[in-house]
């Protein structure tokens, strides 16, 4: 009885120090990196075992913190407005320098020809 005893002993503080291993394991790879994860300000997801760092919204809409959405919105809306602007003078100048070329071209070709 007594060795049996021993063994049973023995046998428990085996499975015990197993278990107690496991669950530091489990600590170890599971717990500790959300922890440290929301410890850095992050968001740890369990499912996929990611840490996501939050976005602050007005740095990707390109507004100042205190700037609402829609004052962002007419703002971009403003400057798109004077892009296109500018983008249709250029053309407009670009056609009128390419009309006085043109005429500049005639003139000396019927310079030339003498007509």
């Amino acid at each position: 009885m007594d060795r049996s005893m021993k063994r049973l002993s023995l046998l428990f503080l085996v499975l015990f120090a197993l278990a107690l291993g496991g669950v530091r394991l489990y600590d170890h790879l599971v717990m500790e990196p959300a922890e440290r994860c929301v410890r850095e300000g992050g968001w740890y997801d369990e499912e996929s075992r990611v840490c996501a760092r939050p976005v602050y919204v007005p740095n990707i809409e390109n507004r100042a913190p205190d700037e609402s959405r829609e004052e962002a919105s007419r703002r971009q809306n403003q400057e798109l407005v004077r892009q296109e602007r500018e983008y249709v003078a250029r053309q407009q100048a670009l056609e009128e320098a390419k009309r006085r070329d043109a005429d500049e071209q005639r003139q000396r070709l019927q310079q030339a020809t003498g007509r």
